[in-house]
């Protein structure tokens, strides 16, 4: 009997791991709209694993609201650039790299439950880098502890991290979301997660990208937004699953090229009539067409710069992004 309640135990709680462990996984939930930077606090649980100002960004946001020296943390247009949340309305934010030497900033939070020693994790998370940035880097990854990293001031964490994204594969994309995907067999006890780069100056490479402003008082930083955060025992939650909730991700979609110059193209691969529309980043609708399957939308006129659009059918919105004029 002892025996049969033992396997049901192990059984049970096995299931109960094949699921995803982060709480708030996509910043949705939040005590207080954030009104300026430095707010990540505000997405509970999720908190700063050092000094730095993590900041949290929510489209709940209000600029009647917002404090008057700090800039816009709404979605998808913020102070940092624009960007949709990956899912639902909310997203992270952390600096990675800054001329200032060894600046860091981290977000961490406690999992549901208590790591299994000798099981294997998948672990899932998106980013995407701002348009404020003058640097990209490689180095972003996710630390596992026991205790939390908490540490004082704005250096790099001393931690090894269990995954990381892969070295030389510069995170330049600042149009899509990119998934940073690994996994670990877990020691046993681990009970938070920390993202962030781990690295030091001397060890991180970075990459000179468009954007930002790169003077004393501008961006002269390499900055990403993060969301949807996934820790499970069982890969399809974590790679199948979580993020994965838009048409472009389903193939249901193909918008191209982006960065655009004089033409935008775009198929659905459903035999029903969409609207598409297409709007400056103060929302300000410049363009709107109706088409069944594909259409090609002249872009000559269009200022360098970043669109958002929006792809409907009857129901609603089965698609929306972000679009740059180079």
């Amino acid at each position: 009997m002892k025996q049969l309640c033992l396997l049901i135990f192990f059984l049970f709680c096995r299931i109960c791991d094949a699921q995803n462990l982060v709480p708030n996984w996509n910043f949705e939930a939040y005590d207080t709209c954030p009104n300026s930077l430095n707010l990540l606090s505000n997405a509970i649980p999720w908190f700063p694993a050092n000094s730095g100002t993590t900041d949290y960004f929510n489209s709940c946001f209000d600029s009647i609201n917002g404090l008057p020296w700090s800039p816009s943390v709404d979605v998808p247009v913020n102070g940092l650039g624009v960007q949709n949340a990956k899912s639902g309305n909310g997203y992270a934010g952390l600096l990675t790299y800054e001329y200032n030497p060894n600046t860091r900033e981290y977000l961490e939070v406690k999992l549901d439950s208590v790591l299994v020693q000798g099981l294997t994790y998948y672990v899932t998370f998106f980013i995407s880098r701002s348009d404020s940035c003058i640097w990209a880097v490689d180095n972003l990854s996710a630390y596992f502890s026991v205790d939390s990293a908490l540490g004082v001031g704005w250096s790099p964490l001393p931690f090894t991290p269990q995954v990381s994204n892969n070295a030389g594969n510069f995170l330049t994309d600042r149009i899509n979301w990119t998934r940073i995907e690994g996994s670990f067999v877990a020691q046993g006890g681990e009970r938070f997660i920390t993202i962030g780069n781990f690295n030091d100056d001397a060890n991180t490479d970075t990459l000179s990208v468009p954007g930002g402003n790169p003077t004393p008082q501008g961006f002269r930083h390499s900055y990403y937004y993060v969301d949807d955060v996934c820790v499970s025992s069982d890969s399809l939650t974590c790679y199948s699953t979580v993020g994965i909730n838009d048409l472009e991700n389903k193939d249901d979609l193909i918008l191209f090229p982006n960065p655009f110059t004089d033409r935008i193209n775009i198929t659905v691969k459903r035999n029903e009539i969409v609207e598409v529309s297409l709007y400056d980043v103060t929302s300000r609708g410049i363009f709107n067409q109706s088409f069944t399957n594909s259409t090609s939308i002249n872009t000559e006129q269009l200022a360098k710069g970043i669109y958002l659009y929006e792809v409907r059918n009857k129901s609603g919105v089965i698609s929306k992004g972000k679009v740059v004029k180079d």
